[in-house]
């Protein structure tokens, strides 16, 4: 027991599980989590199903990941309890002066793992969720009694035309429809509602899409990518499969030239019953004639996309990085005279 304990409170072994967190950290900060697994089998190809074997799409609450935070947090502690005891002397000769360092590496230590802990506990029971909609409609926040209202979207560009910002104005209810809160979203500026976070996460396109049928009109919805709306009891079925928003011809070719909506055009596909009749791609601004009815798209535009998390351990990982940035300063800025800084 001694020997175990001996080798997880090791300097040596701390950093190899260290150096094995920071490698699969960089691995969870490239990949995309928490995404849907057609968009891992899309976007990489040949990997994404080794990502999803392996749990990348949701790294940073799979097993194997929490199993190295562990043995750190096992490491850390027991470097907490070699220390413990002369810590202990410390406090009864009263010598704080001459101890502030070892009592500094000891809160050092002690926020590394409320940190680790806290960190751990935190990602594996918050409440994670995403919400999206059109501007002017009002949508439920899953599993609260939250709903957010979804007045305006606004993409800021820079000065060299680039997306620099993107910001969402909103108000939220609660289930009487009494007015919470209502501000902006933007990103890096969330707003927080009842302990949820509503952070701007990203955005999409939609297209207006309006059913015509003998020259009578039979509705009108906002189709956005890789949704549906069904027409007459499902006679009709379109599906919004790509949106493009700045199509130009390069070469022969038809190429997305940016993120902006300039000449956007669409791809979609026509089922009548169960049977796709239709796919084709065309301008967003345009008429399509599938059977006898006749589709119109308009009024192209973005909508946004946010992220909801509620931490429950947030105020305690909060305390571990407190502890630690004590212990490190008690360390490193403390006074000393010049002998003792050589």
């Amino acid at each position: 027991m001694k020997k175990i304990v001996k080798i997880l409170a090791s300097m040596k072994f701390a950093i190899i599980i260290l150096i094995a967190l920071m490698l699969v950290s960089i691995i969870g900060s490239l990949i995309p989590q928490n995404q849907a697994p057609e968009f891992y089998r899309a976007t990489y190809e040949n990997f994404g199903d080794l990502i999803l074997r392996l749990n990348l799409d949701q790294l940073y609450t799979s097993t194997w990941y929490l199993l190295l935070a562990v043995f750190l947090s096992l490491s850390i502690f027991f470097c907490i309890v070699v220390k413990l005891k002369p810590l202990i002397k410390i406090f009864r000769t009263r010598n704080f002066k001459q101890g502030l360092t070892y009592m500094g590496l000891w809160l050092l230590h002690l926020g590394l793992i409320l940190l680790i802990l806290f960190f751990a506990l935190g990602n594996a029971t918050a409440y994670q969720n995403r919400v999206y909609n059109v501007c002017g409609t009002l949508s439920s926040v899953p599993e609260t009694d939250i709903s957010i209202e979804i007045l305006d979207f606004d993409l800021v560009l820079s000065d060299q035309g680039h997306i620099d910002q993107y910001k969402s104005q909103v108000k939220f209810y609660d289930q009487e429809k009494n007015l919470l809160d209502q501000g902006e979203i933007s990103v890096n500026h969330p707003m927080t509602i009842k302990g949820y976070q509503f952070s701007q996460a990203s955005y999409g396109y939609y297209v207006e899409a309006t059913v015509f049928k003998d020259g009578e009109k039979l509705g009108q919805a906002a189709l956005l990518e890789n949704e549906y709306i069904s027409i007459e009891d499902g006679r009709l079925t379109l599906r919004l499969n790509r949106f493009y928003p700045d199509v130009k011809e390069k070469d022969g070719d038809l190429i997305n030239n940016s993120k902006l909506i300039k000449n956007p055009m669409l791809e979609y596909t026509a089922y009548l019953g169960t049977m796709a009749v239709k796919t084709d791609l065309v301008s967003a601004e345009s008429k399509v004639q599938v059977g006898s009815y006749e589709i119109e798209f308009t009024n192209p535009a973005y909508y946004p996309i946010l992220d909801i998390r509620k931490d429950s351990f947030e105020l305690l990982t909060g305390l571990g990085a407190l502890c630690f940035m004590l212990g490190s300063f008690m360390v490193f800025y403390q006074p000393r005279k010049k002998e003792e800084k050589k």
